[in-house]
């Protein structure tokens, strides 16, 4: 959903019973004037659309981990649409570099999600045990 727009005193509660639902997170980032505008560093704090959207996406988190079960996962997709989807300079340019503000993305996730509460006994290892490894690589002692 659409959150910007809603911040200010109150907004989480506002927003609880979308909160209680999610199961995924689309992280993109909005103004409530332009559908994806630039992150910067992701360190602007309260009062940016940054500092917002992490406040969500930790409450998000932290809800989630009061109803998950080992084994569930939380996607989490950075969302950064092409030009023209976000805001371009007049030649077509954009603004910033898609794959720096990715990475801003992936910190502000992740930001948020220790912020959401402590990591449940093994659920790091359960997750990591489950992920692919390319070919020829192995998990060390005791290999799955």
């Amino acid at each position: 959903g659409e959150f910007y727009g809603w911040e200010g005193e109150g907004a989480i509660e506002r927003m609880r019973p979308i909160i209680e639902r999610v199961a995924h997170v689309h992280g993109r980032i909005s103004n409530g004037e332009a559908v994806q505008v630039d992150v910067g560093d992701g360190n602007g704090g309260q009062g940016t659309p940054a500092g917002f959207f992490k406040q969500i996406w930790t409450e998000i988190f932290r809800t989630w981990r009061q109803k998950a079960r080992n084994g569930d996962i939380m996607p989490f997709l950075s969302e950064l649409g092409p030009p023209r989807y976000a805001i371009t300079l007049p030649n077509g340019r954009e603004f910033s570099d898609r794959w720096e503000q990715s990475l801003v993305m992936k910190k502000l996730a992740e930001e948020a999600w220790k912020a959401s509460g402590e990591v449940r006994v093994n659920e790091v290892d359960e997750v990591a045990a489950r992920l692919p490894l390319p070919a020829g690589e192995g998990r060390g002692e005791g290999e799955k």
